[in-house]
């Protein structure tokens, strides 16, 4: 099963007995934990209520935990008749396909009732829906950077205009088969290290250095006065909160020379802070991004840019050997 297939598509299935036979001996020969398991329930979308498991058949993985490489999570959820919805680690990820089939039969959380139009169709009201708890979730400081009246609509054209950083300044692929730390998972942590390891001249090593348990960053481009986090595919609302935080206190003079002198205290270089940029790098996303990470994105867009800080992308190619 490879990680460019697609995982949450509603998809047909005339004999599910023997599918999940067939894809649970798949896993196996390649060394996964955990089994497909068939849910006759419809799924509940809701941020803080994902798709349940049964933990004697199923590791789970939460949003902020790194999807490693040989635990996985898969669920056939029972749309209707013989069509399922087929969904990995526990990941939402079903709401963009529900939008593209028009499909209405589906459960929300509390706020989809506060949120819900019958004037509008399916696809205004799962994005209002999704839009309504991703401002919802963000506290008053972030709120005060969005433009009075923030729809929808402005958050995905935030994130449209993300530019992707040069050529010239992309980070080095992601090597699953050399990315891997002491417990033999994967790792972004390893990852970086590598990176700096290849070329100190140009990247400084941030990752797990913390103002009041706050990680500005994990890689800083020396050269051309970069903050760089890193993530891997999967929920990249963790990834955004960083990049926020990071602004914040980059912008704040009372933290930046807090952060400076831990900095200073761990044999890092003097920062410039007069003129710096964020990127968000993400391994692996082949840039196919969902709904739910455009907002993020776009929330996080907006606010650096209030801040006067640009922020761009940077998709990092997934290789093996």
């Amino acid at each position: 099963m490879s990680e460019s297939e697609n995982i949450c598509a509603l998809i047909t299935i005339d004999d599910v007995e023997n599918y999940v036979l067939i894809i649970n001996a798949k896993l196996r020969d390649l060394g996964y934990q955990g089994n497909l398991i068939v849910s006759e329930v419809m799924i509940i979308f809701t941020k803080r209520n994902p798709a349940s498991w049964n933990k004697k058949s199923i590791i789970p993985v939460s949003d902020d935990h790194v999807i490693e490489e040989k635990k996985i999570g898969l669920r056939l959820h029972r749309f209707e008749g013989n069509q399922y919805y087929f969904e990995k680690n526990g990941a939402i990820k079903c709401i963009d396909n529900t939008i593209n089939n028009d499909k209405s039969r589906f459960k929300f959380g509390k706020n989809w009732k506060k949120t819900y139009d019958s004037s509008k169709n399916i696809n205004e009201n799962i994005n209002n829906y999704i839009f309504k708890n991703c401002i919802e979730d963000l506290n008053e400081q972030e709120k005060s950077c969005l433009p009075a009246k923030t729809n929808y609509s402005d958050v995905i054209n935030s994130f449209n205009i993300i530019p992707e950083v040069a050529d010239e300044d992309k980070l080095p692929p992601y090597n699953r088969d050399t990315c891997i730390d002491v417990r033999g998972n994967q790792s972004e942590t390893v990852y970086n290290s590598k990176v700096c390891q290849n070329n100190p001249t140009k990247y400084e090593l941030l990752d797990l250095i913390t103002l009041q348990g706050c990680e500005v960053a994990d890689l800083h481009d020396k050269e051309n006065n970069i903050y760089i986090h890193v993530k891997k595919r999967g929920d990249l609302r963790v990834l955004c909160s960083q990049i926020t935080t990071g602004c914040f206190i980059l912008k704040d003079p009372i933290k930046r020379q807090e952060y400076n002198d831990i900095l200073k205290n761990k044999g890092k270089s003097q920062h410039n802070y007069d003129n710096f940029t964020f990127v968000a790098a993400i391994i692996g996303k082949n840039k196919k991004i969902g709904v739910k990470d455009k907002m993020s994105l776009g929330v996080t867009n907006f606010i650096s840019k209030s801040l006067g800080i640009k922020l761009s992308l940077d998709y990092i190619d997934e290789v093996q050997g």
